[in-house]
């Protein structure tokens, strides 16, 4: 009994990297429940646009994608469906962090900045 108590609670320890919080690849996006994935992309989203403001030109471009994700009426299945399209458009995409991914999206969805 202790044995296996002992395998359970070491089993139990060995977090993967996405139960980790932070997903590295495509590999990592594709083996999230889509549950997951949304919460995952909602969070993500939330970042971008709440937080990704390094210069005046990345908060011009975040601004206009807030705006455009509003005018647009995007829903969170929405944000995983551009992960996912973004991610399959490209082999090269797969080795980057859906963050980039969902940055490249919005660019290509929104324009890369406001006019």
């Amino acid at each position: 009994m202790k044995k296996l108590l002992l395998i359970l609670s070491f089993s139990l320890g060995l977090a993967t990297t996405a139960q980790a919080g932070y997903i590295e690849n495509k590999m990592q996006w594709d083996e999230l429940p889509d549950l997951a994935k949304e919460g995952y992309a909602m969070g993500l989203v939330d970042q971008y646009v709440n937080i990704f403001r390094i210069s005046e030109i990345w908060l011009d471009q975040t601004l206009h994608h807030r705006d455009c994700i509003v005018d647009l009426g995007m829903k969170v299945g929405n944000f995983v469906e551009l992960i996912d399209a973004q991610y399959n458009k490209d082999v090269s995409n797969w080795q980057l962090d859906p963050t980039l991914i969902l940055q490249q999206a919005l660019v290509a969805l929104c324009g890369s900045h406001k006019n």
